[in-house]
């Protein structure tokens, strides 16, 4: 549990004992906190950042920072946690949620029917690669595994081949209700459903997706979370049936 005034926060992310949560509200800022010991969290620094930060995708010692349309990708270095340094930038409509591929290329989901792919090649001078266009829904989050893009949208989630970042192809989809966030464990999919509960998706075949089982709650389920054999929810308030 930790706090900052006036902070609100969006995605937060982890690398090792670091934690990075990105907030907009009290003005643009990444808050960096040491979380070795769990119950007694430790600020490492809080820097500000250009726009409204809404996810932050570790490449350690770099970091993507991507900001809510309009904005882009920024490039932070890590090499001093406690001073980091912006290297480059790329500025396009930004975006709400991104994933890094390890080979080079930052996706990010816009929060309309399309992806942002940024090129990282060269962290000292970041580029928009290109737009894709989709002919789903509007884009909520992304996940990367093995050459595939796990994307979220409102109406629906898809898989797309990513082996070759200048050419994005779906392999597969299926319909949901109110897709949010989601998350991916072992061989399943397990996606936030905002209006009503999680889906389970078998993803042990990308091409071939298809959802296990689902489960309502009467409370909206705004995050997701899977780990150490345990799946954890968030929910938009304490009543939970």
């Amino acid at each position: 549990n930790y706090s900052k005034s006036g902070a609100q926060f969006n995605k937060v992310s982890e690398y090792e004992d670091i934690v990075a949560a990105p907030r907009s509200t009290a003005g643009g800022a990444v808050q960096l906190v040491n979380v070795s010991d769990p119950g007694s969290p430790t600020e490492i620094s809080d820097f500000s950042v250009p726009g409204n930060p809404q996810k932050v995708v570790f490449d350690y010692p770099y970091s993507y920072i991507i900001q809510e349309s309009p904005g882009g990708l920024s490039v932070y270095s890590l090499f001093n946690v406690s001073n980091p340094t912006e290297v480059s930038t790329a500025s396009t409509r930004g975006g709400i949620d991104a994933a890094y591929d390890n080979k080079g290329y930052v996706y990010a989901a816009t929060g309309a029917p399309e992806i942002e792919v940024y090129n990282v090649t060269d962290r000292l001078d970041a580029s928009h690669a290109n737009t894709k266009s989709l002919l789903l829904t509007s884009t909520r989050d992304v996940t990367y595994r093995d050459n595939h893009l796990y994307v979220v949208m409102d109406d629906d989630v898809a898989v797309y081949d990513v082996s070759d970042a200048s050419s994005i192809n779906r392999v597969s989809t299926l319909s949901i209700d109110d897709g949010d966030e989601g998350v991916l464990w072992r061989d399943y999919w397990f996606i936030s459903d905002g209006s009503d509960g999680y889906d389970v998706i078998d993803v042990s075949d990308p091409r071939d997706i298809d959802r296990v089982t689902s489960q309502g709650f009467s409370s909206d389920v705004t995050g997701i979370h899977a780990g150490h054999d345990a799946l954890y929810l968030y929910f938009d308030n304490t009543s939970v049936s």
